[in-house]
């Protein structure tokens, strides 16, 4: 399946069977909005639409048609695959969801990992890119054994430990105004676009942030942000607004064209949490909160 990705196309099987994305999206387990973002990605990676919108759920296009006739069989065989190597004798996975590629490498996450890769006898690594909210589907799906969020956190499906501390910082194209100051405060954004993910995505940052501007006087202007790497900086070196992040994220970008500065008002501190399924969780779960809980992991 060149350039198309496996769970969109799974997303897009499920509306085809729905022909309604609200009940597609509940079936699936995930927030229609974004279901509706992943079938529009998809469409845009094959070229053509998919579905034709109407009042009452949807229908398909005729090249929707011919995909929903011809993956269905091909998609299945993929699953089938699937298991079938996952039963294979091998090393054990510890599946990590983080936010970001750049957490991979951040002292706690990868203390953990190492720590749940000596319990497990050499377990393999293999990280997930989710922000939050998806996250903590994949947790409670058992997709991946634990993930990586900030606080606040909606759902109580989840048991969490403290992994990290961060700071928000405000990113900008290199040119920017406000780049010529060496710390910001949340008024100083008031007069441009600020860049963020929708809501479903972010939900506890999100209205953290959008709180945070009410305070100062003002309700931001807020332009949404694809789930897909890189489009962020793409978007601020185009000079489309700016954006707040994490300092973590934001020392590890290493983009010459985008720039950071401290967010000095409101001084706020993001508590990184460790989340894992508590109905359900999995050895390699247990191995990485008893490697958080301990000192240093040991």
């Amino acid at each position: 399946m060149e350039n198309v990705d496996a769970t969109r196309l799974r997303y897009f099987l499920t509306v085809a069977e729905e022909r309604h994305v609200g009940r597609a999206a509940a079936r699936l387990g995930i927030a229609q909005p974004s279901l509706s973002q992943q079938i529009r990605r998809l469409e845009q990676e094959i070229g053509t639409p998919l579905l034709r919108r109407h009042p009452k759920g949807v229908e398909l296009t005729e090249a929707g048609r011919v995909l929903d006739r011809q993956a269905r069989p091909a998609y299945a065989s993929l699953v089938a695959a699937v298991h079938a190597a996952r039963a294979v004798p091998g090393p054990p996975v510890v599946r990590i969801g983080i936010s970001n590629a750049a957490f991979a490498a951040h002292p706690a996450v990868a203390a953990a990992a190492e720590a749940a890769r000596r319990a497990l006898g050499g377990a393999d690594i293999e990280y997930v890119s989710a922000l939050t909210a998806e996250a903590v589907r994949l947790v409670r799906a058992g997709s991946v054994d634990v993930a990586f969020v900030y606080d606040p956190l909606e759902d109580t499906e989840v048991d969490a430990v403290a992994a990290f501390l961060d700071a928000p910082v405000v990113v900008l194209p290199a040119g920017h105004v406000l780049a010529e100051q060496d710390e910001l405060t949340i008024e100083a954004l008031a007069p441009y676009p600020i860049l963020w993910w929708e809501r479903d995505a972010l939900p506890g940052t999100h209205d953290a942030l959008v709180s945070a501007c009410r305070r100062a006087g003002f309700e931001p202007r807020l332009i949404d942000v694809p789930d897909v790497p890189g489009v962020l900086g793409k978007m601020l070196a185009d000079g489309v607004g700016v954006s707040v992040i994490s300092e973590f994220v934001a020392r590890a970008s290493g983009d010459p064209q985008v720039v950071w500065r401290p967010l000095i008002r409101p001084r706020v501190i993001l508590n990184g949490l460790m989340i894992w399924s508590r109905t359900s969780p999995t050895p390699a779960a247990q191995a990485l909160v008893d490697a958080l809980e301990s000192p240093r992991g040991a």
